[in-house]
């Protein structure tokens, strides 16, 4: 009986131990807490038009030099320098070092204020790190140029018509898909030789006005038979080349952005084209959750139930992404009166609802087929869709 005692307690003591080693996890940003970027500059006063020489050097938090960065998107770090009207960007890659140091050397053609967001991924570590520097640069500076949201999403580039597309209102916190065209401006037939850049066929890089916002995104083909040909990127949405989403415009480029906050944004997106890389900014305002009728926020469904308000506007949100198999219910809560948003009709299920002021309405939604879902008010004047996505 002692012999069985012993053994039982050296278990429960070994098993303590273990417990006791179990690492904590921790969370991006913990975890980015323990890594320093620091940065020289030779010379070490930095003026316009003469060139310069950048030495960054990444520390972790014992203060020894980290050398074993990861190459990620081809490169060790990725380098983002703006000026603070965001009128100036440019995308660098500091090359790695013996010493573990990351060189660079540019010119900047104006004095001013300028923020650099540098992008780096030490071994073992999960996910990319972002460090914010501030750089003054001497000499003339050129008069600033004001941000405020592009009328028309739509450019002329390089000799390329670009042209943005976004579902709905931009609210803050809620995933957006935007839509891009690329196109030539003779034809206006998209263009169908692009090339990877950095291993994507499109880079986004997203700043807010106070440039304490940023966001780097890929880029995803809209059409079936492009996302099949790009599907070895593992962030990419790839789906069977045998389901096109239908209705979906094959030849748009897709990224999704959450912006985190309201405020007005700009959005550069990058892609290259016979070796020459192109850069298309635009400039957006982003609303907030308040701008959605009080009424729509005060109504109560259940924990399981996606909520839609109907406006004036329209449908709010008006593009939901949801994954292929998962159970779907959406509340439709009509938020006003003056709107022809007293139904909710899905053509394509044979669903007609009506929709009094005020009061929820669930509508519970097929999820078992990839693909799109349209869905529109009685007249047909507001519309929505869900998009139906494979499980990666």
């Amino acid at each position: 009986m002692r012999r069985f005692l012993a053994i039982l307690l050296s278990l429960c003591f070994a098993a303590c131990q273990q417990n006791q080693e179990k690492p904590i996890s921790e969370s991006p940003a913990e975890i980015a807490q323990k890594f320093s970027l620091e940065m020289q500059t030779t010379p070490k006063e930095v003026n316009a038009g003469e060139p310069i020489e950048f030495i960054f050097t990444v520390k972790d938090d014992k203060g020894s030099i980290v050398k074993d960065l990861e190459i990620f998107h081809e490169k060790p770090m990725h380098l983002i320098v703006v000026s603070t009207d965001l009128a100036e960007f440019y995308h660098l890659h500091p090359e790695l070092q013996k010493d573990g140091s990351l060189k660079l050397s540019m010119t900047f053609p104006n004095g001013g204020d300028y923020k650099l967001y540098a992008e780096f991924k030490p071994k073992k570590v999960k996910n990319e790190i972002l460090k914010i520097l501030d750089l003054r640069v001497s000499g003339n500076q050129r008069e600033k140029a004001e941000l405020k949201p592009d009328e028309k999403l739509d450019k002329i580039v390089d000799g390329l018509r670009v042209s943005m597309k976004r579902e709905g209102m931009l609210i803050a916190g809620q995933p957006t898909t935007l839509k891009y065209k690329i196109l030539d401006p003779q034809t206006n037939k998209p263009v169908g030789d692009l090339e990877e850049y950095l291993g994507e066929i499109a880079h986004f890089v997203v700043i807010n006005s106070n440039l304490n916002e940023f966001s780097h995104s890929h880029a995803f083909w809209a059409g079936a038979h492009r996302r099949n040909k790009n599907s070895h990127h593992e962030h990419q949405h790839s789906h069977s080349p045998e389901k096109e989403i239908i209705g979906t415009d094959e030849d748009a480029i897709m990224t999704e952005v959450t912006f985190p906050k309201e405020g007005i944004y700009k959005i550069w997106m990058e892609f290259q084209r016979n070796g020459k890389v192109t850069t298309v900014p635009f400039v957006v305002e982003v609303g907030t959750k308040e701008e959605i009728p009080a009424i729509a926020s005060e109504v109560r469904v259940p924990d399981d139930v996606f909520k839609v308000a109907v406006t004036e506007k329209g449908f709010l949100p008006q593009e939901i992404h949801y994954k292929q198999g998962k159970p779907l219910k959406l509340g439709f809560i009509r938020a006003s009166d003056k709107s022809c948003g007293s139904e909710v009709v899905f053509e394509q299920l044979g669903i007609k609802k009506q929709l009094p002021f005020g009061e929820p309405v669930i509508v519970e939604i097929p999820t078992e087929k990839e693909g799109i879902i349209n869905f529109t008010c009685g007249m047909k004047m507001l519309k929505g869709k869900i998009i139906i996505q494979k499980t990666p």
